[in-house]
C-alpha cells in the first residue's frame, strides 16, 4: 500500500488538535522501518509536501510530528524520519528560514537522545538546511540564522555526554561544508576560536570530529590563504599539544591538521617548526607519523 494515500486523508482537512496529530504520527513515520516501503518513502513524501503540504499551518503540523517521536520507535525509524528535515529543506527552499529555531530544537532534541545511529542523517539534514534554505536570504539575515546554528551546535559540544558532543561536532563539519564561501570568511576566526574552546576543556569528549571541523574550515581556504593566518595561530598550538594524545586517532588527525596547514600556509608553521620536530621525535616510532611533515 502506497504511504500517501493514507497521508493525504490525514492532511485533509487540516487540524492541529491531538487527535489528529496521533493518526498522522502513525502514518508518518512507521513504515521507514519495514525494508518494503523504505525505499519508495522518501519519494512519496517528497509528493506529499509538493502537493498536500504548502501552507504554514501543514509545515508546523509536520515539523510537531517528527518533534513528537521518541523513544518507541525502532533505530532505522529514528534515523529515517530525521531525513524528512532535510526534504523539507529541498522542497520550501527559504520558506523554511522562518521555522529554524523549531527545527533546531528538534535536532538538539534528537542529538541529546544519545543515538548515534542518527548522527550521519541529522547533519545530512542540517547541510540541506543551510545549502537550500539559507542560500536565498538575505545576508543579515542567513548570518543570523547561521550564528544561531553555530550556537545550539557549540552549546551541545561544550556540555553534552559523549554521543551527543560527536554529533554535534558532526553537525557543525556539516554546515561548514554547506555553508557559501562568503559567510564563512566573515565567521572563520569566530568559528575557529569556539572549536578550539571546546577543544581545551577537559570535558571533550569528540577530539577526533571537532578535528575534523578543522580540517574542513581550513581546506574551504585553501586557495585564499591569506584569510587563513589568524586562525592557524590559534590551531597550531592546540593541534600539536594533542600530538601526544593517548588515544591514537586523536594523534593521527591532529597531525593531518598540521600537515594540512604546513601544506597550505608553510610560513605559518615556521614559528613552531622546533617545538613541532621536538614533539615528532618523541613519537618517531609511532605509526602515525606522517614523514612529509619532517620537511617542514
Amino acid at each position: 500500500m502506497k504511504a500517501t494515500k493514507p497521508f493525504v486523508k490525514f492532511f485533509s482537512p487540516i487540524s492541529t488538535n491531538l487527535g489528529t496529530l496521533f493518526p498522522i504520527h502513525n502514518f508518518l513515520i512507521p513504515f521507514y522501518s519495514e525494508t518494503a516501503t523504505k525505499k519508495t518513502g522518501l519519494d512519496e513524501i517528497r509528493d506529499l509536501l509538493i502537493n498536500h503540504v504548502q501552507d504554514a499551518d501543514r509545515i508546523n503540523l509536520v515539523l510537531t510530528l517528527l518533534s513528537e517521536t521518541g523513544d518507541h520507535q525502532k533505530a532505522t525509524g529514528k534515523r529515517e524520519s530525521m531525513k524528512v528535515i532535510g526534504l523539507m529543506a529541498e522542497v520550501f527552499e527559504d520558506r523554511l528560514a522562518v521555522y529554524l529555531p523549531k527545527i533546531l530544537n528538534i535536532m538538539s532534541k534528537k542529538l541529546k537522545e544519545n543515538d548515534p545511529q542518527i548522527h550521519d542523517t541529522l547533519s545530512a539534514s542540517l547541510g540541506n538546511l543551510v545549502n537550500f534554505t539559507l542560500r536565498n536570504l538575505d545576508m543579515d539575515t542567513a548570518y543570523k540564522n547561521l550564528e544561531s546554528i553555530f550556537q545550539m551546535l557549540f552549546q551541545l559540544c561544550s556540555k553534552g555526554n559523549r554521543y551527543t558532543q560527536i554529533g554535534a561536532a558532526m553537525c557543525v563539519t556539516k554546515t561548514i561544508q554547506s555553508c557559501s564561501f562568503e559567510f564563512l570568511y566573515l565567521m572563520v576566526d569566530d568559528i575557529s576560536s569556539r572549536i578550539i574552546e571546546v577543544l581545551r576543556q577537559h570535558t571533550c569528549k569528540a577530539h577526533i570530529q571537532l578535528f575534523e571541523c578543522l580540517l574542513s574550515l581550513i581546506l574551504v581556504f585553501e586557495g585564499n590563504s591569506d584569510k587563513l593566518h589568524q586562525s592557524a595561530k590559534n590551531i597550531l598550538p592546540v593541534a600539536i599539544d594533542n600530538l601526544t594524545n593517548g588515544d591514537w586517532n586523536v594523534r593521527k588527525i591532529a597531525v593531518e591538521v598540521i600537515y594540512t596547514l604546513s601544506v597550505i600556509i608553510p610560513e605559518a608553521i615556521i614559528p613552531y617548526k622546533h617545538e613541532i620536530l621536538e614533539v615528532l621525535g618523541h613519537c618517531r616510532f609511532d605509526k602515525v607519523l606522517l614523514l612529509d611533515m619532517w620537511e617542514y
